[in-house]
């Protein structure tokens, strides 16, 4: 019974961490496409509607990995594990970038420069940084 609970579990964490990535790359990407259209003096505003739904929608499942990610800890998991505690640090880095994409985004929407296209640029790259780390991490359990 346990065994089909934790996989159970396990997959239901893993879906709400694809759902919630699929924003994360995504998000920025759109502000890149904001800013361009910015330069082109184009309307952008569809743009940001679209950014804040996808917020909206990944901060969802943002909520529901970190709710399975956390009972996945205390079912399956040693929390001494070094590779844990290193995954969760890297995961909690990643939120704080979302987040910051959120704060950027609500930013925009009130009209204020948040960067420019070649910064949103750059940092559209981060989450594939997190995500190679955090895969190593989870499956290859260095330490």
């Amino acid at each position: 019974m346990t065994s089909n609970f934790y996989l159970w579990l396990k997959w239901i964490h893993i879906f709400f961490i694809i759902s919630w990535m699929a924003g994360v790359f995504y998000l920025p990407r759109i502000l890149v496409h904001y800013q361009v259209a910015l330069s082109k003096s184009e309307p952008g505003e569809r743009l940001l509607l679209m950014a804040g739904k996808l917020f909206r929608f990944s901060l969802i499942n943002a909520g529901g990995s970190f709710f399975s990610g956390v009972i996945l800890v205390f079912v399956g998991f040693d929390f001494q594990t070094p590779w844990v505690l290193l995954k969760i640090l890297v995961v909690l880095l990643l939120f704080f970038y979302f987040l910051f994409c959120g704060y950027a985004l609500k930013r925009m929407k009130i009209g204020e420069k948040m960067g420019g296209e070649t910064f949103w640029r750059i940092t559209n790259e981060l989450p594939v940084l997190f995500l190679f780390i955090i895969l190593y991490l989870v499956l290859f359990k260095p330490f």
